[in-house]
C-alpha cells in the first residue's frame, strides 16, 4: 500500500506541475523546474522501475490532458533525464557527473525533438527568438495590468535587445553552474 500511495502522489504531483507550468499564469513555467523531482525521489527510494513507471504514466496522463506534443516534450526534457539520474545516483556517481548527465540527455533529447518538430535545427533560433519576444510582451502586459508606470515600461521595452544580449553572454556561465563544471581558470 505505501508503494501505491507513493507512486500515486508522485504521478499526481508531476502532472499538476506540468499543467501549471504549461497552462498557468506568467511566471508559472518555473514550476517546470520541479517536474523531475517526484520521479527522482521515488526512484531513489523504491528503484529504477518505479521512476520509469512514474515517467511513463505521467506522459500518458499529460498526453490525455494536455496533448501528445506536451507529453513528448515532458519525456524528452524531464522523463528520460530523471530515469538516468536515478540510475546514476543508485550507482553512486558524483553529483556533478549526475547533473551533467541529466543536462546532456535533456539537450540531446531537445535537439531530437526540435529537429522532428521544426524539420531542421536551422529553424530553432527564429522560433526561440519569437518565443522570447512573445514572453517579453506577455511580461510587459502583466506589469501594465498591475499599474506599472508607462515610462518604466517603455524603458524596459527599449532594453529588450540588451537584456537578450546580456542573457546570451551569461549563458556559458549558467550552463557551467548548472552542470557543476569548474572553469579552467579556477582549477
Amino acid at each position: 500500500m505505501p508503494t501505491f500511495r507513493a507512486l500515486t502522489s508522485a504521478l499526481l504531483s508531476t502532472v499538476l506541475l506540468v499543467a501549471l507550468g504549461v497552462a498557468g499564469p506568467p511566471g508559472a513555467p518555473l514550476a517546470l523546474l520541479a517536474v523531475p523531482l517526484a520521479a527522482i525521489v521515488l526512484g531513489g527510494r523504491l528503484g529504477i522501475r518505479h521512476a520509469a513507471a512514474v515517467a511513463a504514466l505521467s506522459a500518458l496522463l499529460i498526453s490525455t490532458a494536455l496533448g501528445k506534443s506536451v507529453a513528448v516534450y515532458y519525456l524528452a526534457m524531464a522523463g528520460l533525464p530523471s530515469i538516468a539520474v536515478v540510475c546514476a545516483l543508485r550507482a553512486a556517481w558524483r553529483i556533478e557527473s549526475v547533473v551533467a548527465l541529466a543536462v546532456g540527455i535533456a539537450v540531446v533529447c531537445a535537439g531530437v525533438v526540435f529537429s522532428i518538430s521544426f524539420g531542421d535545427l536551422s529553424a530553432v533560433p527564429s522560433a526561440v527568438a519569437q518565443a522570447w519576444r512573445e514572453s517579453f510582451d506577455t511580461s510587459v502586459a502583466f506589469y501594465r495590468d498591475f499599474g506599472v508606470s508607462a515610462e518604466w515600461l517603455s524603458d524596459l521595452e527599449a532594453q529588450r535587445d540588451d537584456l537578450l544580449r546580456g542573457l546570451l553572454e551569461l549563458l556559458p556561465a549558467i550552463v557551467a553552474v548548472a552542470t557543476g563544471l569548474e572553469p579552467a581558470a579556477v582549477r
